[in-house]
């Protein structure tokens, strides 16, 4: 017997729990280096793909597990909610046995259950956020995690377009192909640019994104800043879905998935960490 949810209308019979297991919850960070991204792909070494393996280890159980997000490869991410369900029993001291064999760039912080049976990471996230990060200098505690450009660009110009995703649009046009979405709308709750002397960061918040989203508007904003665009012609890639889609994507190894937020006291910490 399975435990089966509708949202929307659809039957989400595929992400459904057998009245056996249990679903749990697992935040975690990791350092997209050397990942082919985040989600299984055979042949190729991805988070997914090493976090299942280690946590079937762990528990002698098979399982398979499910992000609020799907990160590229290169891509980063500080605090990313899993989920994954078992018959297995979680054995004390979790937290610390399972980050004695994942790799030293995964790391997990949390582990968590819920009392609602169809809570999913996926489907039921309010939103999720990114930053991507920019310096100017060759720097090599940095060249992992943050672009340098070495280009000049106007800050004024990128706080122009950064405003102007605020709210809810089509973004077809800042999407990479081959993906499987029915809409691409999605509501920008935060989009800033934050500007230091060694630092430029760029922080976008929303319900939803798309496959490479960030990125292509990074990109895209550069190329406006640098006045390869008009701001002109920047709002009318964000207000008008129909015309060519964005080509200027920014280097994977600037983002980061910076977390999502489940609906407040869905998650409860698990008692034997």
């Amino acid at each position: 017997m399975y435990r089966c949810w509708t949202r929307f209308g659809i039957d989400y019979r595929k992400h459904a729990i057998k009245s056996s297991e249990v679903r749990y919850f697992l935040s975690l960070s990791y350092l997209g280096t050397r990942y082919n991204g985040w989600q299984k792909q055979p042949g190729a070494n991805t988070v997914q793909g090493v976090l299942d393996q280690q946590i079937e280890k762990l528990l002698n159980a098979s399982i398979h597990s499910l992000a609020s997000g799907r990160t590229d490869a290169g891509v980063h991410a500080q605090n990313m909610l899993i989920q994954f369900d078992t018959e297995a029993e979680i054995p004390a001291h979790f937290i610390k046995r399972i980050n004695l064999l994942l790799p030293e760039d995964i790391v997990a912080h949390q582990l968590y259950v819920s009392e609602r049976e169809d809570l999913n990471v996926r489907f039921h996230s309010l939103w999720r956020q990114y930053e991507y990060k920019i310096h100017f200098y060759k720097d090599p505690f940095r060249f992992q995690t943050s672009y340098c450009l070495q280009r000049e660009s106007n800050p004024e110009i990128l706080e122009q377009c950064a405003h102007l995703l605020m709210g809810k649009h089509d973004f077809y046009r800042f999407q990479k192909t081959g993906g499987s979405i029915k809409t691409s709308v999605c509501n920008i709750i935060h989009s800033q640019w934050e500007f230091k002397t060694d630092q430029w960061s760029f922080h976008i918040q929303a319900d939803r994104f798309l496959r490479g989203m960030v990125r292509l508007l990074v990109g895209s904003m550069l190329d406006t800043a640098r006045g390869k665009i008009s701001i002109a012609e920047f709002e009318d890639r964000v207000y008008n879905a129909s015309g060519r889609k964005s080509a200027s994507s920014a280097p994977a190894h600037g983002l980061c998935f910076k977390g999502c937020s489940m609906p407040e006291g869905s998650l409860i910490p698990w008692k034997l960490q």
